[in-house]
């Protein structure tokens, strides 16, 4: 899973393995946003993963009686903090049902 912050651009990768979950930022490597960017990683043991949970509300908007859902994969450690919504593109959703389930899984 890639997320990618809108103002800055910033990545975050996530990727959930038989090990754990590596999680990296590709980012400037110092405070300037235009000097050179780096790749930076760590791996989480899934016995270290912390509050791991999938979340998901709905509501429908009674003046137009459409059905909104928003799905959240949290994590204590390492912070984790994903979400997608019906109002967004269905790969978006699926992209963050995808990892919640690999992760899940690894923590079985």
């Amino acid at each position: 899973h890639v997320s990618v912050n809108a103002d800055t651009g910033r990545l975050r990768i996530l990727v959930a393995t038989d090990l754990g979950l590596l999680d990296y930022a590709y980012a400037p490597a110092g405070n300037d946003p235009e000097g050179p960017w780096a790749l930076r990683g760590q791996l989480y043991r899934w016995a270290s993963v912390r509050g791991l949970r999938l979340q998901t509300d709905a509501k429908i908007d009674e003046s137009t009686e459409v059905a909104r859902s928003v799905w959240r994969l949290v994590a204590e450690e390492p912070k984790i903090e994903l979400a997608a919504g019906s109002d967004q593109p269905e790969r978006e959703v699926l992209a963050v049902l995808a990892l919640a389930r690999a992760c899940l899984i690894g923590t079985e």
